[in-house]
């Protein structure tokens, strides 16, 4: 006999079970903020991130760092992390559940179940999936959320035993999905690298030049800082760049007109211009396609060449494997977590006589076309994965799935 489903008098579950409840998340956890002060030094580093939470070596230079940590936070094995800052972005992690002993930043809260089970995690996963942490108030998107906040959120009141059994199948399920996905993921790389080495192969024969000498133009995007609004003009960063060129959401920042003209003056970028990712994802590649010219912040460099090469060219360059061991050793020499536009300039490229470029762009363009469509195939299997994998999720830790 199935279930009988009732409206659960929150929006975003619908419906559950008429057997369970709801409470709020203060009724099933406890929160804590102990600072660690002197005693930093006896715990590791750890971090939240989107592969959850892990260890992180306190030397680690990428980010903003800290002069000491005794102003870091102690977080104890199984405690559930939030990240409930910038709710802007909708790209970024927001919960984990720590497998350690050890401290994280302040800005984050941390939460301790009373129960003691994966449903919890799998619980407020959901919500993250859902964005529901990006506009819990009801009005919008939020910059933040305190412990106040987010201990007033409605939460499953069922069994330590119902919890366990939907976290069971979910754990079970889930794995299965994670390891499809893997791999294709592995598919992905192969099939890239494979490009990669056809692409070198193709144009490494010709003689290598700094890239400053094949370039009209270099900028890079805002180094402002700007009043964010709900309706005005796209600001863009490196997060948008993908292989097929430049990616727009319908969750993108935006800024006032007199902001974005201001940014554009410079000329940058117009169509037909190299966009190159220079903090973050560094060496990422794509074609600017669009008439208008976007505002971009400063994670990404814009390269228009001049008449000694093409920019489809230039961008197959970027591609090759030869290009991309360069742009990781200088990363590695480099003291930021990133490239300035001055070490840009200093990459080589290879440079074939203007005549030639032709042909070998028709031929990269004719065998890229065929390894990015089975390329296009795995991430499209992938991405039907992650949605089936949410759905589950939602379905499970609201009750619609009996398990």
């Amino acid at each position: 006999m199935s279930r009988v489903l009732v409206d659960s008098g929150v929006n975003w579950l619908g419906k559950i079970p008429d057997s369970w409840s709801t409470c709020r998340v203060k009724n099933k956890f406890l929160f804590h903020k102990i600072i660690a002060k002197e005693k930093s030094v006896n715990y590791d580093r750890i971090a939240l991130t989107l592969n959850g939470v892990i260890k992180r070596d306190k030397d680690d230079s990428s980010g903003l760092q800290p002069d000491n940590y005794n102003g870091y936070q102690i977080v104890y094995k199984d405690d559930l992390i939030f990240k409930l800052i910038d709710l802007e972005n909708v790209n970024t992690s927001r919960i984990g559940k720590s497998e350690y002993e050890g401290i994280t930043s302040p800005a984050y809260i941390v939460l301790t179940d009373k129960c003691n089970t994966r449903y919890s995690l799998y619980y407020f996963l959901n919500m993250w999936y859902q964005e529901i942490f990006n506009n819990i108030g009801g009005d919008g998107v939020r910059s933040a959320i305190n412990k106040d906040d987010l201990l007033k959120v409605p939460f499953i009141d069922i069994s330590i035993d119902e919890q366990n059994k939907i976290a069971n199948y979910l754990d079970n399920r889930c794995t299965k999905i994670e390891e499809i996905i893997s791999d294709n993921n592995r598919e992905i790389e192969l099939l890239e690298e494979y490009k990669s080495n056809i692409i070198t192969n193709q144009i490494s024969k010709y003689p290598k030049v700094k890239m400053k000498f094949i370039l009209a133009g270099i900028k890079d995007g805002t180094h402002g800082s700007y009043m964010r609004i709900n309706d005005g003009e796209l600001l863009l960063s490196s997060k948008n760049l993908s292989e097929n060129g430049v990616t727009i959401s319908d969750n993108e920042s935006m800024i006032s007109e007199d902001d974005y003209l201001s940014i554009i003056s410079n000329g940058f970028p117009q169509k037909g211009d190299i966009l190159f990712c220079s903090v973050g994802n560094v060496g990422k590649t794509c074609l600017y396609d669009f008439e208008k010219s976007y505002a971009f912040q400063r994670s990404v460099t814009f390269l228009r060449t001049n008449k000694l090469m093409k920019n489809k060219l230039l961008l197959y360059n970027t591609k090759s494997s030869y290009f991309k061991n360069s742009v990781a050793k200088s990363i590695n020499k480099a003291i930021q977590d990133g490239l300035y536009m001055n070490q840009i300039k200093e990459l080589k490229v290879f440079l074939p006589d203007i005549v030639e470029q032709d042909k070998i762009i028709k031929y990269l363009d004719k065998q890229c076309s065929k390894l990015d469509s089975v390329i296009n195939y795995r991430k499209q299997i992938i991405e039907k994965l992650e949605e089936y994998k949410r759905s589950l999720i939602y379905e499970c830790v609201t009750g619609k799935r009996e398990v």
